[in-house]
């Protein structure tokens, strides 16, 4: 199965995170780890902004957003 980045996910579908790119930071890493990013958990984005800088999604029956940057740096299929 084809992996994309969680920032480039159609919008009501719900992923498979299948793990973190290599080039992010620990500081990053950590902090998603931390709010429920973890391998093999489904994750579903709600909304996108408009100018693209922040995206809003479901994981873990919890709403979060996070940063285009950060959403970068995930993996999902």
């Amino acid at each position: 199965m084809e992996i994309f980045f969680l920032y480039n996910a159609s919008l009501n579908k719900t992923y498979t995170i299948s793990g973190m790119c290599d080039f992010i930071d620990i500081k990053t890493k950590t902090r998603l780890f931390e709010l429920g990013f973890f391998k093999g958990e489904k994750i579903k984005v709600l909304k996108k902004s408009l100018m693209g800088g922040v995206i809003l999604v479901e994981i873990m029956n919890n709403v979060l957003s996070i940063r285009k940057e950060e959403a970068l740096c995930v993996q999902i299929k």
